[in-house]
């Protein structure tokens, strides 16, 4: 594996949108994915190992599942530095250490890997939080090189 190939887990609620992500994250080379099953990825003390990932993808397909209880069952310390992507309906303010992205669901292939290639790229983030045309709050994030 080369030095430059970045680990992404996938977590999700619904196993169709964890294939979806698998499959768009398939066409980047330097990129080797694996989807996490809430159940089958957690040890006895019902955490989730996401040792050695470079990004978290939490793809949340159900209004009802908090991304947040989701991310609080990650192992304490071992991913929190890593950046996370949050595909949700709703926008989610998470204790995360590492940089955290945001991409509304349903989303287009076109949106995905424009974010994901953002990601990948580096550079600094900026974000600004304003409301829409509607008075919702969304946050909006830029990069810089």
């Amino acid at each position: 594996m080369a030095a430059d190939t970045k680990q992404v887990a996938i977590l999700s609620d619904n196993d169709s949108l964890a294939r979806v992500v698998e499959l768009n994250l398939s066409r980047y080379p330097e990129v080797q994915s694996a989807k996490l099953a809430s159940r089958s990825s957690a040890g006895p003390d019902g955490q989730i190992s996401t040792r050695g990932f470079d990004l978290i993808v939490l793809a949340i397909g159900r209004l009802t599942t908090d991304p947040g209880a989701i991310l609080a069952r990650i192992s304490p310390g071992q991913a929190r530095r890593a950046s996370l992507l949050i595909i949700s309906s709703e926008p989610t303010w998470l204790d995360w250490h590492g940089e955290v992205y945001f991409l509304s669901f349903p989303f287009s292939a076109t949106a995905f890997h424009h974010q994901i290639q953002e990601i990948l790229d580096g550079g600094s983030v900026i974000a600004e939080t304003m409301p829409d045309q509607e008075g919702n709050v969304v946050t909006q994030t830029k990069r810089e090189k």
